[in-house]
């Protein structure tokens, strides 16, 4: 049976691969205030009522990308219905 063996590099490389792959993209709450747009309080009242799913990690905040996709994509819909509903 042959061993593999792999220097710290090549770890590291094979780790980071992994990660892409695997590990979805974590973001922090003003990153998160940034791509939507809205001020500090407005970004913790979602995070706090649970209308931006997160975790907490200590004392941060950690958003995935695909949560805040999501919830980008929901609130579009509820803006076109509204919009349609008054039309």
């Amino acid at each position: 049976m042959e061993e593999l063996e792999m220097d710290h590099s090549e770890y590291k490389e094979a780790l980071d691969a992994y990660k892409q792959e695997r590990l979805p993209v974590v973001l922090t709450a003003a990153e998160a205030m940034d791509i939507l747009g809205v001020g500090k309080n407005t970004m913790y009242r979602l995070l706090k009522s649970g209308k931006l799913p997160a975790v907490r990690i200590g004392r941060r905040w950690r958003i995935s990308l695909n949560s805040l996709e999501k919830t980008i994509h929901q609130k579009r819909r509820i803006e076109v219905q509204s919009h349609d509903y008054l039309s």
